[in-house]
């Protein structure tokens, strides 16, 4: 049976289908696998449609803190980089 593809919100308000490979790819520096596994799994039990990229990383950030918490710093400052990133691009 082929799985539903989920439409989220990005930050820029276009529509895309969820990516569990993206959102992998975003923990992994911060996360080793069978950590990513169990955040990846529940978030795709979790998601609707319309769900924003912002909410994901919010609950991809609470379950690395209840994990490990120098975990969610690293994801922390990996995630505020890249929103530095691109409000300097804009």
């Amino acid at each position: 049976m082929p799985e539903k593809t989920v439409l989220i919100t990005k930050a820029s308000g276009e529509k895309a289908p969820f990516s569990p490979t993206k959102l992998r790819h975003s923990l992994e520096m911060a996360a080793g696998s069978a950590v990513i596994d169990r955040i990846v799994s529940e978030i795709e039990a979790q998601l609707v449609e319309g769900m924003s990229t912002k909410k994901i990383y919010s609950q991809a950030f609470s379950m690395l803190r209840k994990h490990s918490k120098p975990v969610a710093g690293r994801y922390k400052i990996k995630q505020a980089i890249l929103e530095l990133q691109f409000r300097i691009s804009l």
